[in-house]
């Protein structure tokens, strides 16, 4: 997650708008960092409108001193100032700014043209923070990719070739009534679970497979409960969400009140899980929209040796809109309603919430974690989908949709190891500190541009 100040609510969750992420990406490219950044401050100097509104500024000294602090590595608490300064009378807020010359600015390369969803995987892999990408709208197929999901469109971790995979890598025999209809008895699933089927693990066996259908779109992740024998569905991107809501929660102090209603019902964990822009409507914060409610039934013991799947029996539940939206949606089959629960990032932030508690960060290594601890080169590839990537319409210019994002990290799955995605257990970090990947900066000074 990129944001210009953590420290402020509305602006850490802000998504850009596409004049936007070109302002950013503009102001990044006035560091030497950047081999064209003396074209970038031409470009940057010709856009700025002078204004007697803001007192002192200079667009010509102000430009050359922006891209001279973005270059320094070290930087004094007087240079950072000055920089914050700097950035408020450039950033992508400014009201300073004049139309953008989107044809010149593609002629120049700083908007970068994309031809289809492997060009857009590609691109965004190395793209830098000086530039934007321009996506046509077509590249995404029309059609319901968040609730009517054909099979075809989801990465199911129970179905019959999945399942089938995982048995013949450890040798599994299956019995008949598997094979001819892939029935999945408890005799079977315990047999399954004895080899560590792990979330982590079916998501790998998973992922492994999208190699054989790289022609199939895929916009969620699924698995039938075993308690209920209805559908869970999670997103790739509400697994980065909750860990960059968690991180950004412990640097400001927020925290999760668990266990509001006591003994409400047996094997449930619930929780209070601060919203990330609060609707203050009384003075009581517990009565206030500060919060939103979580309830996740069947919580997996982490901590005990047995149970490995007992993720499958999960059944997650938020008070959040998006939760609500899609877990008030049935899914038909023939003449059966089946209900819909959803892995949502307040759901998996209290997850991370009570691993953390129970023995530090070191619990988030366990092998029944069913968060995925996100890898650094995965945030920055969803990232420059978040801010550096605009969808070109018949009407006009839009940020890329929640589904679209979600489509394209699977795209970057089918393309990329497990392991290129997700951390392995013991490369997590042990320390919430060491986290700080996790939240990058909207403009990047040279010592953070090393790190990428």
């Amino acid at each position: 997650m990129r944001s210009p100040n953590y420290s402020s609510n509305p602006l850490t969750f802000i998504r850009l708008k596409h004049h936007q992420m070109v302002r950013v990406a503009l102001i990044n490219g006035l560091s030497d960092k950047n081999a064209f950044s003396r074209e970038y401050h031409k470009i940057v100097n010709s856009l700025l409108e002078p204004s007697d509104r803001v007192r002192g500024f200079q667009p010509l000294k102000d430009t050359r001193a922006c891209g001279s602090i973005l270059s320094t590595t070290q930087r004094t608490k007087k240079q950072d100032d000055y920089l914050k300064g700097l950035l408020t009378r450039l950033g992508f807020l400014s009201e300073l700014w004049k139309d953008m010359p989107y044809d010149i600015l593609e002629q120049y390369n700083i908007i970068q043209d994309v031809d289809n969803l492997d060009d857009l995987v590609e691109k965004a892999m190395t793209l830098t923070p000086f530039g934007v990408l321009k996506v046509p709208e077509d590249i995404f197929p029309e059609g319901d990719w968040l609730k009517h999901i054909p099979l075809a469109n989801k990465l199911s971790l129970t179905s019959k070739p999945n399942l089938t995979a995982f048995a013949y890598k450890h040798g599994i025999e299956l019995p008949e009534a598997f094979i001819e209809n892939g029935y999945v008895s408890n005799e079977l699933w315990d047999t399954i679970e004895s080899y560590g089927y792990t979330l982590r693990t079916a998501l790998s066996n998973a992922i492994g497979e999208l190699r054989i259908k790289p022609d199939n779109l895929i916009s969620t992740v699924s698995f039938k409960n075993r308690s209920r024998k209805e559908e869970t569905r999670l997103k790739l991107h509400d697994v980065i969400e909750a860990l960059e809501r968690f991180v950004h929660r412990h640097m400001n102090g927020e925290e999760i009140i668990f266990r509001l209603e006591e003994g409400k019902y047996s094997g449930t964990d619930s929780a209070r899980v601060p919203k990330r822009l609060p609707i203050k409507r009384t003075k009581d914060p517990i009565q206030a929209e500060y919060f939103n409610l979580v309830e996740v039934h069947y919580m997996p013991d982490f901590f005990e040796s047995g149970d490995q799947a007992g993720w499958l029996h999960t059944l997650p539940h938020c008070s959040c809109p998006y939760s609500v939206n899609l877990r008030n949606f049935e899914e038909k089959n023939q003449d059966s309603r089946k209900v819909v629960w959803n892995w949502d990032p307040h759901s998996m932030d209290m997850v991370l919430e009570v691993l953390y508690r129970e023995d530090g960060t070191n619990a988030w290594r366990l092998p029944k974690n069913p968060v995925p601890i996100v890898t650094p080169k995965f945030i920055q590839f969803s990232d420059v989908l978040r801010y550096n990537t605009y969808v070109e319409t018949k009407g006009g210019r839009r940020p890329l949709h929640e589904t679209e994002i979600e489509i394209t990290l699977f795209e970057y799955a089918k393309k990329y190891v497990f392991n290129a995605m997700f951390c392995k257990p013991n490369e997590i970090p042990n320390d919430i500190i060491d986290m700080d990947y996790v939240l990058d900066p909207m403009y990047f000074t040279a010592d953070k541009l090393d790190m990428l």
